[in-house]
């Protein structure tokens, strides 16, 4: 990474690293995370430590494609963006994710990142039982956006760790392992802002609807009738099993649709009539009336400003 390269500090792109900082950090490529770039993607720089079970990364992307090999069955890797939209494609699922949200995902997925813009992220590979917990199944391949501590957090760790190769092979090491899946795990939980109490029974239940969800949400004539008819259970046992969650069957396949819509739209320079129109038939929404509908409540439900793409806006 060029001596001018940013340095991400508490969740900050600042032009410079400290002054005072005496040793550098080592660089590596993306390959050192299973990246590889298809088109763009460079010049990268990845600082990271690495043990046995655990890699903690800081990275940085110019604007392209990236390619992200499996990483291994028993691994998770951690997303956390910083700076810059990023659409990720795992497994044909499509996820749009922008700063200071956070995904976990399956480490034999296929990913495919696309950014227009520079993407720095911090990006943890966790080999951990504790993210394969039942109750987190839900909450999994699914951007969510972190408290402000949270994200403080996190980015502090991985400033701190990434920057410290000892950590890697210090006699601690596989303790900052379940260090690290736990601050995962509670961001997720607490990102949602509901608790996480479901049966095991319950989660394989939501695993198969968040399954049926993903794979079907793109067909506008898919709804809730045909969510709980392809699980073979009563339309009011659907109903309490998402309000554990904190939500609707309706409002899950929304948000899915909405996620889809966004990484679409990330990608797209200009929104004309005719490229909205694409983009919400693409997502699994009738109308682009529908699709901005559903953009807005969506931004409603996560408190952010409102932002719904009109026609013409670059």
């Amino acid at each position: 990474m060029p001596e001018s390269s940013p340095a991400t500090r508490y969740g900050q792109m600042n032009p410079r690293p400290p002054q005072h900082r005496r040793a550098r950090p080592q660089r590596h490529s993306l390959s050192a995370l299973g990246w590889s770039a298809r088109r763009g993607g460079d010049p990268s720089s990845v600082e990271l430590a690495t043990a046995a079970t655990w890699t903690v990364a800081r990275a940085w992307s110019a604007p392209g494609t990236l390619v992200a090999r499996p990483a291994g069955e028993k691994v998770h890797r951690v997303v956390l963006a910083v700076d810059g939209a990023v659409a990720l494609t795992v497994d044909g699922v499509e996820i749009a994710l922008s700063p200071r949200e956070i995904v976990v995902l399956p480490g034999t997925s296929m990913i495919t990142a696309e950014s227009a813009a520079l993407w720095a992220r911090c990006e943890w590979l966790l080999d951990s039982a504790a993210l394969e917990h039942p109750r987190l199944a839900a909450h999994l391949n699914t951007p969510h956006r972190l408290t402000a501590e949270h994200y403080a957090l996190m980015t502090t760790m991985t400033n701190v760790i990434s920057t410290a190769p000892a950590f890697g092979t210090s006699a601690g090491s596989r303790t900052l392992l379940d260090a690290l899946a736990a601050t995962a795990a509670t961001a997720i939980v607490d990102a949602t802002g509901k608790r996480i109490d479901l049966s095991p029974s319950q989660a394989k239940l939501v695993e198969r609807a968040t399954d049926i969800i993903d794979a079907s949400h793109r067909d506008p004539d898919f709804t809730v009738r045909a969510l709980f008819q392809r699980m073979a259970i009563s339309e009011t046992h659907l109903h309490h099993l998402f309000a554990l969650l904190g939500t609707t069957p309706r409002q899950a396949i929304e948000a899915r649709r909405v996620a889809t819509a966004r990484s679409l739209l990330a990608l797209t320079p200009r929104r004309g009539s005719g490229t909205l129109g694409e983009v919400a038939a693409r997502a699994g929404f009738r109308t682009v009336r529908t699709m901005q509908a559903a953009l807005a409540r969506q931004e409603r439900r996560e408190g952010e400003p409102l932002s719904t793409p009109r026609e013409g806006t670059p």
